[in-house]
């Protein structure tokens, strides 16, 4: 499945979220305060388990990790919620006393809404972020390529970890504070060395 499609399907819940409230809001209008209060206590039970599942969303395990290859290269997963600069190879090859190959994902951008509806402009961002870092990469003598993930970092991570056996993550992010909280969640939730440098916007 093409990632158009998928951005289509995924707007068939919004939709029909939108149509049951109208179909709620409809029926309380005629029904009276009876309705009113049924279509009231299914709003909050919807709303309850949406919060149960993003919680559990946020709460699930890191993906199985792709086997390690012992061929003597040392593999870098980049997360790169930005462009990156400089930095970012030096930080590589600090780390590393072998050849390195890198497997850059750029988390997509926007909301969950911009994401249901279709919204290009994130993927056109988070492309145009990861096309500067695999360049800065490539011109560094670092083998990499890359492609556009999943919104949430730690997410995009998982992803890549299901299919390229790293060595180490380094997450490129925009702020001291993001920085921090990230970092303690990721080290907590990987077997791995994690580092993270500044986006060069």
């Amino acid at each position: 499945m093409d990632r158009e499609t998928k951005v289509e399907l995924s707007a068939i819940p919004l939709v029909f979220g939108i149509l049951a409230a109208i179909f709620l809001v409809y029926a309380a209008a005629v029904g009276g305060l009876w309705a009113w209060l049924l279509a009231g206590a299914l709003i909050v039970a919807a709303g309850v388990a949406i919060a149960v599942r993003v919680s559990k969303a946020k709460e699930r395990p890191p993906a199985p990790r792709a086997v390690p290859a012992r061929d003597g290269v040392h593999r870098v997963l980049v997360i790169a919620d930005g462009p990156c600069g400089p930095e970012l190879p030096a930080l590589i090859s600090d780390h590393a006393d072998a050849p390195v190959e890198a497997r850059v994902l750029a988390p997509r951008g926007g909301s969950r809404l911009s994401t249901w509806t279709g919204d290009e402009d994130a993927y056109r961002d988070a492309a145009a972020h990861l096309d500067e870092t695999v360049s800065v990469l490539v011109a560094a003598g670092i083998e990499a390529r890359g492609a556009v993930g999943a919104a949430d970092p730690l997410q995009a991570a998982d992803d890549g970890l299901r299919e390229f056996p790293a060595d180490e993550i380094v997450f490129a992010i925009t702020t001291e504070d993001e920085d921090r909280d990230l970092l303690a969640r990721a080290a907590e939730r990987y077997a791995l060395p994690v580092s993270a440098v500044r986006t060069s916007t």
